[in-house]
């Protein structure tokens, strides 16, 4: 009996460390230690009941009551009365202690089925408590994904507000430089800037810029001479000859192409030409040959449109083709403050 003991406590050992495992435990394994459990206590209790009996038949057999023992009690002259008589009490006595171990293997019985009701109950609370936790980690990352939320909800209010403090300064400059806008109507054009009719003025204004960019000398085959390219050289496109400037200089001329350059030599001849015929019927009046003339050298007399327009000062005199042009700048815009 002593190995279903041992056997027993294991199976009960073993059964209570699956259910710890929880929601990891092996029902399988759980199933079948039960059974064993079950089994094991039945084999248990009957050799108890067996022990119970034996004990019981061997005491009554063997018991003395005041040194006497209980079969001579019964020591009657007529040895088969005296049988008789002891069996009769040894078997009431037998029943009686029976009775007592049949009550007290209900007992056991009801104790069993308590103690089987009480692990049915361990069963319930060990399925709440795997429920309970479930429930708990569920409701955890529901508060963490509030907590989220939450976290998200104030970064937008705070951005919202911000944004529409932001839409409030906005608003108030703008009715601020509205307002001004208000004033500056409600003084109406006595500091706004006057309306020029400029009339013929532009356009005669853009002619002379017109002309001032044709008499730019011509020049093709442009090349920088450093990697800065701050000096050039390039070829004058009525005589070919190459000519070196800096970066500053090079407004100071007109680019052409080789095949527009080609147009410039023959018009250059052409002159050249006629020049010279001039130079043979002129009875020898004394001609100065003809030079290239740059900007800096050309000089034109000033336009009627000139005249009153620069306050007297350059009437009737010569002029630069730059000055003609900042004389119509003068006409056509008037005064330009902060001009040298």
């Amino acid at each position: 009996m002593s190995n279903y003991v041992q056997e027993l406590e294991q199976a009960k050992y073993e059964l209570n460390t699956e259910n710890q495992r929880g929601s990891l435990a092996d029902a399988g394994k759980i199933a079948a230690l039960k059974a064993r459990i079950e089994e094991l206590t039945k084999k248990i209790e009957e050799e108890e009941k067996a022990a119970a009996e034996e004990a019981i038949m061997s005491t009554v057999d063997d018991m003395v009551i005041n040194g006497t023992p209980l079969r001579e009690l019964f020591d009657i002259s007529n040895p088969e009365m005296a049988e008789m008589a002891y069996r009769i009490v040894s078997t009431a006595w037998k029943q009686s202690l029976l009775e007592t171990v049949e009550n007290a293997k209900k007992e056991l019985d009801v104790e069993k089925e308590a103690r089987n009701k009480a692990l049915e109950l361990l069963d319930e609370v060990a399925a709440e408590k795997e429920d309970i936790q479930v429930s708990l980690k569920k409701v955890m990352q529901e508060k963490y994904e509030l907590a989220d939320k939450l976290a998200d909800a104030e970064a937008k209010r705070d951005a919202a507000a911000a944004e529409l403090e932001e839409a409030k300064k906005e608003i108030k400059r703008l009715k601020s430089q509205i307002d001004d806008l208000r004033k500056e109507i409600a003084v109406g054009a006595v500091n706004a800037p006057k309306v020029i009719d400029i009339g013929e003025s532009m356009q005669q204004f853009l002619e002379a810029k017109a002309a001032a960019e044709a008499a730019k000398p011509a020049i093709y085959d442009v090349e920088p001479l450093d990697f800065k390219q701050s000096r050039y050289t390039a070829k004058l496109a009525a005589t070919g000859e190459e000519i070196e400037f800096g970066y500053l200089e090079k407004g100071k001329y007109r680019e052409v192409t080789a095949e527009e350059a080609e147009v410039f030599r023959t018009e250059y001849e052409a002159k050249l030409a006629q020049e010279s015929v001039e130079v043979d019927a002129g009875e020898g009046m004394e001609l100065t040959p003809p030079v290239f003339q740059t900007e800096e050298d050309t000089e034109t007399p000033v336009s009627d449109m000139a005249k009153g327009d620069m306050d007297g000062e350059v009437a009737d005199q010569a002029l630069t083709l730059e000055e003609r042009v900042a004389a119509l700048e003068k006409a056509v815009f008037g005064e330009i403050k902060g001009a040298a």
